[in-house]
């Protein structure tokens, strides 16, 4: 059932393949029961699709931590940075502000992104691989370069309430060709 709350894709395209063959059926027969079965297909639809905006996923949840984190290193704000990170994890948090306070960053996305849950763990806990795009100015010692920064990273989650934080992180990398994992991919 999580199809139906990730991506609502599916339900749009089957919902528009039932109207277009009960189209077909009504315009050939003109029955009436073709135009209500019609409309209780959009109704169906229409219910499938509140239903998926109403319902946040724990994948959801993750991805918009990430995207806020996104915007958290391109408006340069070392709070907003801290905020998706637990508390707890006192290495991760002083690691992101001493590097953020080294740099200037005009964008930051993901991309590519893959999660694994670990629901029997008390608390829950999540992995996140995906490809981070960093652009900005990156000061190093007294040397301070512009570039753009592609590398795959490796971040854990625990869940604290209804938030997922971030508790560590791993620099895999550059990305190993278009959308590859690693080698063994």
């Amino acid at each position: 059932m999580s199809w139906l709350f990730e991506d609502p894709t599916p339900l749009i395209v089957v919902g528009v393949l039932i109207e277009g063959l009960l189209a077909v059926v009504f315009v050939n027969t003109r029955q009436l029961k073709a135009a209500a079965a019609m409309a209780g297909v959009l109704v169906l639809v229409l219910a499938g699709l509140a239903v998926e905006q109403v319902v946040v996923t724990d994948y959801e949840r993750i991805e918009a931590a990430l995207d806020g984190t996104a915007r958290s290193l391109r408006a340069n704000d070392v709070p907003g940075l801290l905020a998706h990170i637990d508390p707890q994890a006192a290495g991760m948090r002083q690691n992101a502000e001493t590097n953020l306070r080294r740099a200037r960053i005009r964008d930051a996305k993901v991309k590519d992104l893959k999660v694994q849950f670990h629901r029997l763990t008390s608390p829950p806990t999540a992995e996140a691989e995906f490809i981070g795009n960093i652009k900005g100015s990156f000061q190093s010692g007294i040397d301070v370069g512009e570039g753009t920064i592609i590398r795959r990273f490796h971040i854990k989650f625990v869940r604290r309430g209804d938030d997922w934080l971030m508790t560590a992180y791993e620099d895999l990398g550059p990305p190993i060709g278009p959308g590859r994992l690693r080698d063994e991919e």
